[in-house]
Formats: structure tokens, sequence, C-alpha cells
């Protein structure tokens, strides 16, 4: 399946603090390890079952291990006398799987850091969560460019363990283990239209092009003072303000340009 490309513009809700604001004055991103995030089943779903192996799983483990030489012609007549995985054989088989799943979960889980992101930027449960302000990010430019996006699913995705033995290792949209492991999370949270930005070092701040940062909105409950010291925070960036507002009407939130100057002290 080609890789789904993400929005023209990504969007990261935060809260204020000082941290938030630090981030923002340096241009960063933080990057947490998935054990991090607050979902229990995030990043930690049971995709690998060895139990649902079939004979043409084993067959074409076998396949594959005489192709890569893995084993020597001798072991491998040993082992399958009749051309066929034996018990002795599937037991090496399942034990290298194993290890290799271990590794690889390890990699997926702690190995990396993740930074969330949502396709909108007027989600009033959004809003709700980080009554602070929002981030509006350029996906032409990376590392944004190179987000994936998560997938809302009922039930838990299941990965065929031999893939993970005779498929390598890559971070891509058609890496099984990256997309049940670290993409995918229960319809609850579909609201968010999350997409996600990887790098290789967990718990960690990434610093991104400031030019990439082309709007910034704050919320409709966010007082003046924090609106005045954000403005001051990107005083000559080319980042456009947006002043989240509540509809009149109905359950809604739209946005309107602002410009805020610094307070003149008399």
């Amino acid at each position: 399946m080609p890789r789904k490309l993400p929005p023209p513009r990504l969007y990261k809700y935060q809260p204020f603090n000082a941290q938030s604001l630090a981030n923002l004055k340096n241009a960063s991103i933080w990057f947490s390890a998935p054990t991090a995030f607050n979902d229990p089943f995030d990043c930690a779903l049971p995709i690998v079952d060895p139990a649902r192996l079939t004979e043409n799983d084993f067959q074409r483990a076998l396949e594959y291990v005489k192709g890569r030489r893995t084993m020597t012609a001798e072991l491998i007549a040993e082992m399958c006398p009749d051309g066929k995985p034996s018990q002795r054989f599937r037991e090496v088989i399942l034990k290298s799987i194993d290890s290799i799943y271990s590794a690889r979960r390890k990699l997926q889980t702690t190995g990396r850091g993740v930074a969330c992101f949502s396709a909108k930027p007027l989600d009033i449960t959004m809003w709700s969560h980080y009554r602070g302000f929002c981030l509006e990010f350029d996906t032409s430019i990376e590392p944004f460019s190179k987000a994936f996006h998560v997938r809302y699913s009922e039930t838990f995705p299941y990965v065929n363990p031999v893939d993970l033995l005779v498929e390598p290792d890559h971070d891509d949209s058609e890496n099984e283990l990256l997309v049940a492991l670290v993409l995918t999370k229960a319809p609850c949270w579909n609201y968010e239209e999350e997409w996600r930005v990887m790098h290789m070092e967990p718990s960690t701040l990434f610093t991104y092009d400031y030019r990439a940062l082309t709007g910034i909105y704050f919320g409709a409950a966010m007082p003046y003072a924090h609106k005045e010291i954000l403005s001051l925070v990107l005083h000559g960036a080319p980042t456009t303000a947006y002043e989240v507002l509540q509809d009149d009407q109905g359950f809604a939130l739209h946005a309107k340009v602002v410009t805020y100057q610094p307070f003149e002290y008399r």
C-alpha cells in the first residue's frame, strides 16, 4: 500500500507553561518514548501470536532458511528429513522469531521518540484537553513531511511472526510491526485525526526550521496576557497568529487572524 501523505498542515496542541514557551522560543519539539504515553494500549498491543502459525507459515520459514543458508544442508536434512518442517525445526524457528520480535519490539517502543500531531486545529475536544495554544506546521518541510498517519481499529492488528523472520526491518508504511505497534489506536481516539513523526532517539528535543511554523492559534479561553507573551516570543517570526473564537450559533469554533502589540509602560 502506498504511503499516505500528510495534509499540507499539521497541528500540535500545547498547554501554556514554561516548558512549552521555552520549546517555542527554541523552535523545538519534544519526542516522547512511546512507553510514556497515557493510553495503556498505545504502542503496547499483543500483536504476535505464534499459536496462529499454519503449516504454510512453517514451510515458508523453511524455504527462507534454505535460501539464507543460516543452517547447513546437513542440519536441514536432519531436522526436516522428508522436506517438511519437523517438531524440532518448529521449535528452532519459534525461538528465532521470539528473539527477533523482542528486539524489534524494543526498538519500536523504547528505541525511538514520537511526536504527535493532529490534522485539525479547531477541534473542541482537543482544546478542552490542552486549554493553551496550537501550533501549525508546514508539512513540505522535514521532519513534518515524514509524518505517518495513525490508524484506528476495533480489534488488535495481527502480525504474522514469520514475516518478522523473512522480511527486512524498515521504517515506512509497509512495515507491519511499525503500523501495528506505533500507528494503531482504538476508535475512541479517532477525533484526533492523529499523525506521528518519529526520531531515532527517545525523550529528546528536536529542533525544526523556524520557517516550518506557519501559524499559532490562541485558545478561546486564553487570557490576554498569555496571548501577548506568545506574540512576544514569536516577535519577528514568519508565523501568523490566529484567535480561536466560539461560534454564537452552535457548537463550533472558528479562527481569525490577529495582531497583538506589546504593552506600553508609562
